[in-house]
């Protein structure tokens, strides 16, 4: 998300592991063979035989800030960083989702040089192994718990293993006012990321039991988007360096977004090969907002009229990202879609508004579709207790959509991250409406 309280017991740090209760396997997650939510034509993720559909209820379990490191300040994914990594404080919590029924938990890696998963700048290793000790130890004791660990990539590591790999394929200097866009559309930023998926798959295949890799699945982005206002597309001439070796007429709309949509998904191909590779039952995924949350009514090019820092102090400033597009992404090989929604009215009406910028329509019915993301702000509500009916309804506003999974945004951030309402905050008001164990059918409204 939006790089956007706890009970007592949560911020103790010193107290004895709760032990857990004993719970059968995991199984590992597969795309269902046929529609399998009971509430529209659109097929989910079932367990193992294709055919047992699974809902994936849960949230986003962070840490934000905290870090010790200079270079490491802010508000960014902390979780597994020295000096914040805290299982007492997570075995918690994995005690109460298991306890409230909830299945799954996503966490955000922390690619930044020096507190990161990849070390230090000079480092030797690729991927600090301790860093890597405590991911894989936050997702045995997830399964542990009964619950699986969504994975989320954001960027490749910049130390000097990855800058080593980089600099070696050749890139032309036009790329070089590139910025973000060059991780997803040329060579080099495929390669990147390649490598890092490889190498994040293989020391996660090292560290898990078997029982713990089948809990793992991956997503390859937070929310995926390409800027409009950063070459090619600020270029008004052919571009012919694309990651997939075809040339483009930035000059044409057409063009410009199928160089958008064909190189997006060739990344996201790529990578997830290099991710199965190891993981074989891994399930894979890429998260994206939708084009309404960045003022778009739609794909159009990557035309970004009123973007840019010339306009950012103007009120007819817009947002320059432009998100990809489910509809191409359920195209590129990974096994479903996550799709972000952010909204204070949570009817079938504003939902549907929102869902026809993203082309819904077209999205193939056999491509399982979950809401990684979905929150309540404080510019909205005055409190969680006052918000959780909102959220409720729009995750059974969903369920007709197609969504057939939810995590929420998030489990207990609040005390950093105060205009976002959390599941614990008003004693659970929000997590007493969404737990699976109070609301089993959550696509059903309770009379």
């Amino acid at each position: 998300m939006y790089i956007p309280y706890t009970s007592t017991a949560l911020l103790l740090t010193s107290v004895a592991i709760v032990s857990v209760s004993v719970i059968d396997a995991l199984p590992a997650l597969i795309p269902c063979a046929s529609a399998s939510n009971g509430k529209s034509d659109r097929w989910g993720i079932c367990g193992g035989d294709a055919k047992s559909p699974i809902s994936l209820r849960g949230s986003n379990y962070i840490r934000l800030g905290g870090s010790n490191v200079p270079s490491c300040t802010g508000l960014y994914h902390t979780t597994f960083d020295t000096g914040v990594y805290n299982r007492t404080r997570y075995i918690f919590a994995f005690e109460a989702m298991q306890r409230q029924g909830y299945n799954v938990a996503r966490v955000f890696l922390d690619e930044r040089v020096g507190c990161g998963i990849g070390g230090a700048a000079n480092a030797a290793e690729p991927l600090d192994p301790t860093w890597l000790d405590r991911l894989a130890q936050f997702v045995s004791d997830a399964e542990a718990h009964g619950l699986y660990t969504l994975v989320t990539m954001v960027y490749t590591p910049s130390n000097a293993y990855f800058n080593n790999v980089t600099k070696r394929i050749p890139q032309d200097a036009a790329w070089d006012t590139g910025g973000w866009n060059t991780n997803f559309l040329t060579a080099r930023g495929h390669k990147g990321y390649e490598t890092y998926g490889s190498l994040l798959a293989e020391g996660l295949k090292t560290r898990l039991s078997i029982d713990a890799q089948h809990a793992v699945i991956i997503s390859l982005q937070n929310e995926f988007f390409l800027r409009g206002d950063l070459f090619p597309f600020t270029h008004n001439a052919t571009v012919d360096s694309f990651a997939n070796g075809v040339a483009y007429d930035m000059r044409s709309p057409e063009d410009r977004q199928e160089a958008a949509d064909a190189n997006t998904n060739a990344w996201a191909s790529k990578l997830s090969k290099a991710i199965r590779s190891y993981l074989p039952s891994t399930l894979v995924t890429v998260g994206v907002f939708t084009y309404a949350a960045v003022q778009k009514h739609g794909p159009n090019g990557l035309i970004a009229v009123g973007c840019g820092p010339s306009t950012r102090n103007l009120k007819s400033h817009i947002d320059c990202r432009f998100p990809a597009r489910p509809y191409k992404l359920s195209q590129s090989g990974i096994d479903f879609l996550d799709v972000h929604i952010y909204e204070a009215d949570g009817s079938p009406q504003a939902l549907a508004a929102n869902l026809k910028t993203e082309e819904w329509h077209k999205i193939p019915k056999s491509k399982p579709i979950i809401m990684g993301e979905f929150g309540c702000n404080s510019k909205w509500y005055p409190n969680a207790t006052v918000c959780s009916p909102h959220v409720r309804q729009l995750q059974i506003s969903s369920c007709a959509a197609g969504f057939t999974s939810w995590l929420f945004w998030t489990y207990d951030s609040n005390n950093v991250q105060r205009d976002w309402y959390d599941m614990i905050g008003d004693d659970g008001a929000i997590n007493f409406v969404l737990s699976p164990t109070n609301n089993p059918h959550p696509c059903e409204k309770k009379a």
